[in-house]
C-alpha cells in the first residue's frame, strides 16, 4: 500500500529547530540592525526628541563590546553583527524602558 502526501526529509525533526537558539548568538546583517533601529526609535521616541546618528550609536555598542562586527573588515556592502550582551542584561535594559 503506497502512502499518500509528502514524505519528511530524513535526518530534519522538529526538536532540531528548537534546539536553534541553544547554538549561541546568532549574526544579525546591517540591513536587519538598522530596521530593529528604526522601529524602536519609531517606537519610543517622542516628537520633540532629536534621533541620534544611527552609525554613531552601532559604533558605541561595539565599543562596549554589547554587540561585536563578525564579517570581514574588508566587506563594506554587508557588515554582519552578533549580540555579546547577556540576555539577563538585554531583559534589564528593555523592563526599564518599558519594552
Amino acid at each position: 500500500m503506497e502512502r499518500e502526501g509528502r514524505k519528511r526529509a530524513s535526518g530534519t525533526h522538529a526538536s532540531d529547530a528548537n534546539k536553534f537558539h541553544e547554538t549561541g548568538p546568532q549574526a544579525f546583517t546591517l540591513t536587519r540592525f538598522l530596521g530593529v533601529i528604526a522601529f524602536l526609535f519609531n517606537s519610543y521616541l517622542g516628537p520633540d526628541e532629536v534621533m541620534p546618528d544611527v552609525y554613531y550609536l552601532i559604533n558605541g555598542l561595539c565599543e562596549m563590546r554589547f554587540i561585536t562586527r563578525i564579517s570581514n573588515p574588508t566587506n563594506i556592502s554587508l557588515p554582519k553583527y552578533r549580540c555579546d550582551a547577556s540576555s539577563d542584561f538585554v531583559r534589564d535594559i528593555a523592563k526599564s524602558i518599558g519594552i
